[in-house]
């Protein structure tokens, strides 16, 4: 390992990452503040949603990376441990967000003439609030799964 110093973070993927959320979160903000009635569809929202979460993950995963390159040791356990516990979470919204975003187009290409009466308010609050709660159920089962192993 080398010896930690927030200068050697700055490497060439280190700035690609933080150019990338960058970049990332000003589309998002534009899509996000734009009065245009395209950007409020529901693949927008769901694009919206996720691209928060990609976000996130990049700024989760440089963190993990920047741990296993310089071993923060325990004066950032807690956070190492937090940003660790949000890995695989974020990776489960984002492909969940993913095939919500597949089935958005499939319903819009395929089936043309339903989409209006399909993609009503109800359905779409009804299918955030199910993806919600199989996140959650998905970290609890991750979480509980981890306590009873390291269990004394």
């Amino acid at each position: 390992m080398v010896a930690f110093s927030w200068w050697g973070l700055a490497d060439t993927q280190f700035i690609i990452s933080i150019l990338t959320m960058v970049y990332y979160s000003w589309i998002l903000l534009l899509i996000y503040t734009s009065t245009s009635t395209l950007f409020r569809s529901a693949f927008y929202r769901i694009f919206i949603v996720t691209g928060f979460f990609d976000v996130l993950g990049i700024a989760v995963l440089e963190w993990i990376r920047a741990d296993q390159r310089f071993g923060l040791g325990p004066d950032y356990e807690i956070v190492n441990r937090i940003v660790y516990s949000f890995s695989f979470p974020l990776f489960v919204i984002h492909m969940f967000q993913c095939s919500l975003m597949a089935l958005n187009r499939y319903m819009a290409v395929c089936q043309p003439v339903h989409y209006d009466k399909r993609k009503t308010r109800p359905r779409c609050e009804r299918m955030g609030n199910s993806a919600f709660i199989s996140r959650l159920l998905s970290c609890f089962t991750l979480f509980h799964h981890c306590l009873g192993v390291h269990r004394l």
